[in-house]
């Protein structure tokens, strides 16, 4: 998997998680994606294999939305 990260122009920061994350988060199935704030809130969370363009237009969208207020 590190592989293919580096491989690619991801804008992003990928973090895998340790077991005991993945039990807190109850994560059942990989890939599991969240994408998360600065203070730790989980704003969206994806199921499956996601292509770059969708979490891209949900990172858009958050970004938007939180530009609304100051």
């Amino acid at each position: 998997v590190l592989s293919l990260v580096h491989g690619q122009p991801i804008l992003y920061p990928v973090v895998f998680a340790s077991p005991e994350l993945e039990a807190a988060l109850a994560v059942r199935e990989l890939p599991t994606t969240y994408i998360i704030d600065a203070q730790g809130m989980i704003l969206r969370h994806f199921i499956g294999y996601q292509a770059s363009s969708v979490l891209e237009k949900a990172l858009e969208a958050l970004t938007a939305k939180r530009s609304e207020f100051p």
